[in-house]
Order: structure tokens, then sequence, then C-alpha cells
């Protein structure tokens, strides 16, 4: 994924929340995000990541992070905080 393009970052975060997230509130929210920051020609990644860690905090037993997911989010927030 190249961080610098921004619909690259969406794409990549739409299919990694539609594989991870089996809350369907959840989800809505995010792809919510997701079609904004499209809008915008941003990643609101802050938002992003703040929804999402709430979905894993409420669903911790059912969720395992997949090797680099945290190296990931640690790139995302540094390129587009």
């Amino acid at each position: 994924m190249n961080y610098d393009s921004y619909n690259e970052v969406l794409d990549y975060l739409n299919v990694f929340f539609n594989e991870r997230v089996n809350s369907s509130i959840y989800l809505e929210k995010l792809m919510t995000l997701i079609e904004g920051s499209r809008s915008e020609k941003t990643v609101m990644i802050r938002a992003i990541y703040e929804t999402y860690m709430q979905y894993v905090k409420q669903n911790r037993d059912g969720i395992k992070v997949c090797a680099g997911e945290k190296e990931m989010w640690i790139d995302l927030l540094h390129h587009w905080q």
C-alpha cells in the first residue's frame, strides 16, 4: 500500500474492515468515515482508528491481531495525522 495515496489507503481499510469487523453498527460507522475521507480527499485516520479501537475493546475476545497490524496502524497514524 502506498501511504501517500489516500485512495489506496482507504481502499485497503475498506477491505480490512469488511474482513475483520463483524458488527454492522461499527462497520457502517467505519464505512461512513472512509467515504467522508474520500470526499474530502484525505484520510481521517484519527477518527477511523478510534472507532476501530472502540470496536476492538468491545469485542476483545473475538479479535486476533494479524501479522503487521500494529505496525500498519503506527505507520498510518504517523503519516496521516
